[in-house]
């Protein structure tokens, strides 16, 4: 009876520890991390660079006098139409006109004072002759003792005279040619002056500001800056101004196509091209403070991808104003049927020596480790590591170099099991 008790006891606690593992088992069954997988697949990536930035017309030409007055026409106004050519404003004239006046007097006043130069020129160099045939004779008399020293004397020095007279009425004619040419210079000024008081469109195109009105006073260019008055854009080209930072403006060449999302339409992408890249940044002052450095990249809206809203329309109407927002995505690069994966199951560890892969350490060297690239690939009931080479990328996958094959089973989530929790041989359970 006592024996049959015992053998009670124990297997009653066999029972007991039988329960316990059981429930161990589970739990841990249980602790094991749910993914999701998905298998590398083949497709065409294109790599973008993003950008933001304000459209413009790609031809604008500002606007300024070169003369100093009122306005008292004005031709146009905000919006007008403008032909090459076309008379845009007037400024008071008057002062121009009268400093004209001015220096064509003097160069009539030049122009008679020449006249009188030559003519005492003239008779400078008759007297000359007289003086030069009569020394010539009086020094032949001299050898020959037919007349006194004092009589030789008196006309060498007549002759010297007429020499000085000579040069003096030759250099008045070369100072009176030297003054009409600088009356000449400033008649042509004042000409020019008066010219400039009419102010006429450089280019075909479309009044988009105007900061004057008739009676206005504005500054020219001659000895400042200048008012800008106006600005005169051709619509018919259009331009997106961006800045690209400097991490991505090596990755942007010439003739890059592009497409454009502007605020105005976001229903719809426009077409464009690269035309220009700065060479310089465009925060590249030595006293900024701003650390961001970015470069200035302009893209030509193509308008074959906006044809539709230009129909029956004029042909000066443009869909876009400028200083509209747009986000412009430049296309780099191109791979065609890369294997690829999603950009979710790409991650980085630093400690990879159950690979193999570590990078040595110097004593001392208290750097960050290196971090390798990589993924986890199931195989059976595990995750293991996987180290990949990356190629291009677009919004959502990856292109793989090296590393997979097409037939690996890779987990793709939850990010934060691949960012994270996942290790090497880490037992895993696929989301049902």
């Amino acid at each position: 009876m006592a024996n049959k008790e015992s053998n009670r006891k124990v297997w009653i606690f066999l029972g007991v520890v039988m329960l316990i593992v059981v429930a161990v088992l589970l739990t841990q069954k249980n602790d094991d991390i749910l993914v999701s997988t998905e298998r590398p697949t083949f497709k065409d990536i294109i790599s973008t660079v993003s950008a933001s930035g304000k459209i413009r017309p790609e031809s604008e030409v500002k606007i300024f006098s070169e003369v100093n007055g009122q306005v008292t026409e004005l031709l146009i106004k905000e919006g007008d139409i403008v032909n090459s050519g076309d008379l845009l404003l007037k400024v008071n004239p008057e002062i121009y006109r009268t400093a004209l006046q001015r220096a064509d007097a003097a160069l009539s006043s030049s122009r008679s004072s020449l006249a009188n130069s030559k003519a005492r020129k003239a008779q400078a160099d008759a007297q000359f002759i007289m003086s030069e045939n009569s020394f010539k004779r009086s020094t032949s008399l001299k050898e020959s003792g037919a007349i006194s020293s004092s009589e030789y004397e008196s006309a060498l020095s007549q002759y010297q005279v007429a020499d000085a007279e000579r040069e003096a009425a030759k250099e008045s004619v070369n100072s009176a040619r030297f003054s009409i040419n600088s009356a000449q210079a400033g008649k042509d000024e004042a000409t020019e002056n008066l010219s400039r008081t009419a102010i006429y469109a450089p280019q075909n195109g479309i009044v988009t500001a105007l900061t004057i009105e008739k009676g206005d006073v504005i500054l020219g260019t001659g000895m400042t800056k200048g008012d800008e008055l106006m600005r005169i854009s051709d619509l018919n080209v259009m331009e997106v101004d961006v800045d690209v930072n400097e991490s991505d403006i090596v990755r942007v060449n010439l003739a890059d196509t592009a497409l454009i999302e502007v605020d105005a339409y976001p229903d719809r992408k426009f077409k464009g091209i690269v035309t220009e890249i700065a060479n310089t940044a465009s925060n590249s002052s030595l006293m900024s403070t701003d650390q961001v450095t970015n470069f200035s990249v302009k893209i030509r809206v193509l308008k074959i991808s906006y044809a539709d809203l230009l129909a029956e329309k004029p042909s000066s109407f443009s869909p876009f104003r400028s200083g509209m927002s747009a986000n412009v995505d430049v296309r780099t690069d191109y791979m065609n049927n890369a294997l690829s994966v999603p950009i979710t199951s790409v991650t980085t560890r630093t400690d990879t020596t159950s690979v193999g892969k570590e990078k040595p350490k110097k004593e001392g060297d208290r750097s960050d480790e290196e971090e390798f690239t990589l993924v986890f690939v199931k195989v059976g009931n595990k995750a293991q590591i996987r180290l990949v080479e990356l190629g291009l990328q677009d919004d959502e996958f990856y292109q793989i170099t090296r590393g997979l094959k097409e037939n690996d089973e890779i987990i793709v989530g939850p990010y934060d099991a691949v960012s994270k929790k996942l290790k090497n041989n880490m037992e895993i359970q696929l989301e049902e």
